[in-house]
C-alpha cells in the first residue's frame, strides 16, 4: 500500500468529531503530533507588545541555544479550522488549561513566543508554575509606527482610516481608552508594559534598543539570564528580517504629526520614564 493509500486510510478511522477538535480535518500526521505531544513543564514564555523585536529575539535565542521554539501559535489556530476557539479562549469561557490540554503541540517546545499571551500571564503562571519570562519593550513611538507600517496606515491622521485597515480594527476596541486609533495603540502598549511592572521580579527584560545595538551579545546575555547554554554561533542569522520591517527613516513627527506624537508621549510618558525612554 502506498503513501498516499495509507494517509486515506488513516483519515477514514479518525472520527470527524476528533478530527473537529483539533481541526486539522486534512493533515492526520499534525494531528497524530498533537495527540501525542507533551506539553513542556518548564517552558521560557517571550512575551512583549506585536512588533516589539519578539520574534527575532525569539529566533535568535532558538539558535543561539539549540532549543526549539514556537512562534505565534495564535496566529497559527487562527488560520486554522478551529479558529472560533479563540472567541472562547479570550471571553474566559475556555479555561486556560482546557486550550493548553487541545494544543499541547504547540506548548511542547522550551521557548514560546507569542505577544498576545501577555493577557494570560496569571493563567500561565497557574499552568506552568516553573516556566520563566522575557519580556521585551520597544520605545512606543517606534513601536506604533512599525505596527502602523506594517498595515501601510498613516500616523497622522485624526479618526481610523477606514475599512479598507480592517486587520487594526483591534486598536479602535471601544474597550481601549482613547479618542482616536493613535491614542487606543498608546494606551494598549501602556497596558502591555504594565503587566512587565506589576511582575518584574518574574521576568527577564530586554530593550529592543539594547538588542539591536549589540544583537550576539544581548542574545547571549539573555540565554544565561533563563539558564540555557549559548554554545552556537548566530552570526549567519543576526540580519535576517523575521518581520516585515517598517520605515524606520521617517522621524515620529513627521510620521504622526505633532498632535498624534503629542498624543503617545502624553499617554505613555510614565512608563516610557520607567523604561528609560526620554520624551
Amino acid at each position: 500500500m502506498n503513501t498516499i493509500k495509507i494517509i486515506s486510510k488513516i483519515k477514514q478511522l479518525i472520527s470527524q468529531s476528533f478530527k473537529e477538535q483539533y481541526g486539522f480535518l486534512v493533515h492526520p500526521k499534525r494531528t497524530y503530533k498533537m495527540i501525542t505531544s507533551r506539553v513542556h513543564p518548564e517552558p521560557i514564555f517571550i512575551l512583549g507588545e506585536a512588533k516589539s523585536g519578539t520574534t527575532a529575539i525569539a529566533s535568535l535565542l532558538s539558535q543561539v541555544s539549540g532549543q526549539q521554539v514556537t512562534i505565534d501559535l495564535i496566529y497559527r489556530i487562527k488560520r486554522s479550522p478551529k479558529a472560533h476557539i479563540l472567541n472562547k479562549l479570550y471571553s474566559r469561557e475556555l479555561p486556560f488549561h482546557d486550550f493548553v490540554q487541545a494544543y499541547k503541540f504547540y506548548f511542547s517546545t522550551p521557548l514560546n513566543k507569542c505577544p498576545n499571551f501577555v493577557s494570560f500571564y496569571d493563567e500561565l503562571c497557574s499552568c506552568f508554575p516553573k516556566a520563566k519570562f522575557i519580556f521585551i519593550v520597544r520605545d512606543p513611538r517606534d513601536n506604533i509606527r512599525s505596527l502602523l507600517n506594517r498595515r501601510k496606515v498613516p500616523g497622522n491622521l485624526k479618526s481610523f482610516p477606514g475599512k479598507e485597515y480592517y486587520q487594526l480594527k483591534s486598536f479602535t476596541d471601544r474597550s481601549l481608552a482613547g479618542n482616536n486609533y493613535i491614542e487606543k495603540m498608546a494606551h494598549h502598549w501602556n497596558l502591555t508594559v504594565q503587566k512587565y511592572i506589576d511582575h518584574e521580579n518574574n521576568m527577564v527584560l530586554i530593550r529592543y534598543e539594547d538588542f539591536m545595538l549589540d544583537k550576539v551579545g544581548s542574545i547571549s546575555n539573555l540565554a544565561k539570564q533563563v539558564g540555557l547554554n549559548p554554545i552556537n554561533d548566530i552570526t549567519e542569522y543576526l540580519d535576517i528580517q523575521y518581520q516585515p520591517r517598517g520605515n524606520r527613516e521617517i522621524s515620529w513627527q513627521d510620521f504622526f504629526g505633532q498632535t498624534n506624537l503629542g498624543s503617545i508621549e502624553a499617554i505613555c510618558g510614565e512608563r516610557m520614564d520607567y523604561f528609560g525612554y526620554s520624551c
